[in-house]
This record gives C-alpha cells, sequence and structure tokens, in this order.
C-alpha cells in the first residue's frame, strides 16, 4: 500500500464517523429469508484470508446481533445460522 492510499483510507474512515455521529442508527425492514441470506453472504465474503481487520470485526459484531434477534423469535436459528462459519459443514457442489 501506498502513503496516498493510506491517507485516503484515513479520510473515508473518518468521513464515515462523522455521518454515523450526524445520522446514527437507521432502521429497516427486511423479511426472514433476506436476513437469512445476508447473514450467509457475510459469512461467506468473511472467510477470505485478507478481510481483516476493522470492517471483519464490525461485520461479525453485525452477524452476531441479528443471530440473537433472530434467535430471540425463533429459538435454536442462530445455532443453526452459525454452521455458516464452519469450512467443515461445507456441502461440496460441482460447478
Amino acid at each position: 500500500m501506498t502513503k496516498s492510499y493510506d491517507r485516503e483510507v484515513a479520510k473515508l474512515a473518518d468521513h464515515i464517523e462523522f455521518l454515523t455521529a450526524k445520522h446514527g442508527h437507521f432502521t429497516i425492514e427486511i423479511d426472514f429469508a433476506i436476513v437469512t441470506c445476508l447473514i450467509a453472504s457475510l459469512q461467506l465474503a468473511l472467510r477470505h484470508p485478507g478481510n481483516k481487520g476493522y470492517t471483519a470485526k464490525t461485520m461479525r459484531g453485525f452477524i452476531e446481533d441479528l443471530m440473537l434477534k433472530l434467535d430471540k423469535s425463533s429459538p435454536g436459528i442462530a445455532a443453526l445460522l452459525r454452521r455458516g462459519d464452519n469450512p467443515a459443514l461445507d456441502v461440496p457442489v460441482n460447478v
């Protein structure tokens, strides 16, 4: 990485912090199928060996929060969704 790139990333991070402080949280409504697909997609993205650092940590926390919220209405679903973090449980497919 170059120093110029690092400065741009730092500026972007600062701007995101500013926007978060300014706007706070927002609410979206999505159905159960979409939230489970979102969790699965994020789990897959987080398996990439280069996906480390702040964004990966933030998304892992986000996934955990989502799973705990789902588990309140559907007990046991979090345990099922956590299987997506375990490569040993992957089902091979012919592509």
